[in-house]
């Protein structure tokens, strides 16, 4: 079994940190000076998340979409259920305030 140190999962947050604030050349340098003191474990990891941090870019703000999306098909079915809306009603207003959610998150992304 593989025992991560103290010290190499400092040196892996600190790469993560270095990522979250896009300092590109900070990275560069971390990665060269203390990637390859890690364990091959260690590195296959951080290579994993750096590639899942690329390919997932912007699912925060389109997870807080389908978040929106969930909670008023939810509001639209007991508007509906308990008579305060009629259905077409409650999934117009579903639709225009899951379509205000969407626009917001895409007003957010910064396309690379």
């Amino acid at each position: 079994m593989f025992h991560t140190s103290c010290r190499q999962i400092t040196l892996l947050l600190l790469l993560f940190e270095m990522l979250l604030f896009s300092n590109r050349q900070a990275m560069d340098v971390l990665e060269k000076e203390y990637l390859g003191a890690l364990p091959t474990k260690v590195q296959d990891d951080y290579k994993l998340a750096i590639d899942a941090l690329n390919w997932t870019h912007s699912c925060t703000e389109m997870g807080l979409v389908g978040l929106t999306y969930w909670n008023e098909m939810h509001e639209a079915t007991e508007s509906a259920l308990y008579h305060k809306m009629t259905a077409k009603e409650a999934l117009a207003r579903c639709r225009e305030r899951v379509q205000q959610a969407l626009d917001e998150a895409w007003a957010t992304v910064k396309l690379k």
